[in-house]
């Protein structure tokens, strides 16, 4: 007859088998029945790239002080969030933003981000507006206007592409303004200075005119006058 301590050992063998036995029935009756097995987790964001949405990143060259190190930072925030990597485009001096922001339009960016002073931001600006396609900001100027009157953190790059990322969109009024370089008609000027000399001529005229009639009449006065005189 068994001791104790092999009654146990069998019992407990018997239960890890039955624990076993009814794992296996249930997972064979998941699978007739259509339903997943239990496995890991899948990965968020496994959508195919071209799937998910995509940013274009306007990029001032001069501004860009820290390098390969702001690059990566927008490449890691993009992978972190589940963007697509994102569209590089710098500026040039012939083209200091509108036509790099005509070309993220074409590629279908989700959102079109200027990284820059106010001369990228207001070049990338003029060819967002009216397109329903979302701006955001990345300030690297000195000035930083529009930055600053929105509250973006100046200081804080990361947080700032974030809230481009995933933030809210949020409508501000554009303003145009024209400026012009051609110089003033100096045609029109002369024509008025000589149309002001012939005034002033026609006036000189006139007062001699005026002072011509006088004097005849003077005259007249005088010799009738004398007329008179003759007569007496």
């Amino acid at each position: 007859m068994p001791d104790a301590g092999t009654l146990w050992v069998v019992l407990a063998a018997a239960a890890v088998l039955v624990v076993l036995v009814v794992a296996l029935l249930l997972a064979a009756r998941g699978r007739r029945d259509g339903s997943p097995a239990a496995g890991p987790e899948p990965e968020p964001f496994a959508a195919e790239p071209e799937d998910r949405p995509r940013a274009a990143v306007i990029v001032n060259p001069i501004k860009l002080s820290g390098g390969d190190s702001t690059r990566g930072l927008v490449f890691r925030v993009c992978a972190e969030l589940g963007w697509a990597a994102p569209l590089w485009l710098e500026t040039t001096p012939e083209d200091p933003g509108a036509g790099q922001a005509r070309a993220a339009l074409d590629a279908g960016a989700d959102v079109v981000i200027a990284l820059g002073g106010d001369g990228t931001v207001r070049s990338v600006a003029q060819t967002m507006a009216r397109t329903g396609t979302a701006m955001g900001l990345l300030p690297a100027g000195t000035g930083n206007l529009l930055a600053r009157n929105l509250a973006v953190d100046l200081t804080d790059a990361e947080g700032s592409l974030r809230a481009a990322l995933t933030g809210d969109d949020r409508r501000v009024d554009v303003g145009w303004v024209t400026v012009t370089t051609q110089a003033p008609d100096t045609a029109d000027a002369d024509s008025a200075d000589a149309d002001s000399a012939d005034a002033d001529s026609a006036d000189a005229d006139s007062a001699d005119a005026d002072s011509a009639d006088a004097d005849s009449a003077d005259a007249d006065s005088a010799d009738a006058d004398s007329a008179d005189a003759d007569s007496a």
